[in-house]
């Protein structure tokens, strides 16, 4: 009876100390991000669709009030085919937090909205995955040509590694 109790007792804290910590439970987030950026469109003639390739800034505002004074900073390269509705593409982004950690990005814009993937990352975010969704919620009127600014919300989930 001791030695089943004793198998029982270990194998609880093998499983405690060796399964449980390399599994994070999905969270939920919603952030908020304005950006600006380049565009370059090499379509040849006004016939044909709009292909262009975009290069943006931006800052990410966490969900968190309390960590608003620590945005998170963002680079993307994208291409894209057409504009409005029917607009389809690929972009990948590099994310860095206040703490130095980076997260990588995959996003499909689908017309106004895009889907997007978290490939991995450094630091805490090494080994991450997750999907999320965003929409735009604002766009500025650009100062000078081939420049655009927008604002939207982003909603999805995630789950560290460990």
């Amino acid at each position: 009876m001791k030695r089943i109790f004793l198998a029982a007792a270990l194998c609880t804290a093998l499983t405690t100390m060796f399964i449980l910590p390399t599994t994070i439970f999905a969270e939920n987030f919603e952030n908020f991000s304005c950006f600006s950026g380049t565009y370059n469109i090499f379509s040849y003639d006004k016939k044909s669709p709009v292909i262009m390739s975009f290069i943006v800034d931006g800052l990410i505002v966490e969900e968190n009030k309390k960590k608003m004074e620590k945005a998170v900073s963002f680079h993307c390269e994208g291409i894209q085919y057409n504009m409005g509705p029917k607009r389809e593409g690929l972009t990948y982004c590099t994310l860095k937090d206040p703490d130095g950690d980076l997260r990588f990005l995959s996003e499909t814009p689908t017309g106004e909205t895009k889907t997007g993937k978290i490939l991995g990352g450094t630091g805490k975010w090494k080994g991450a995955t997750g999907t999320y969704n965003g929409s735009y919620v604002i766009t500025g009127t650009p100062l000078k040509a081939g420049t655009f600014q927008r604002c939207g919300l982003i909603k999805g989930t995630y789950k560290l590694a460990k």
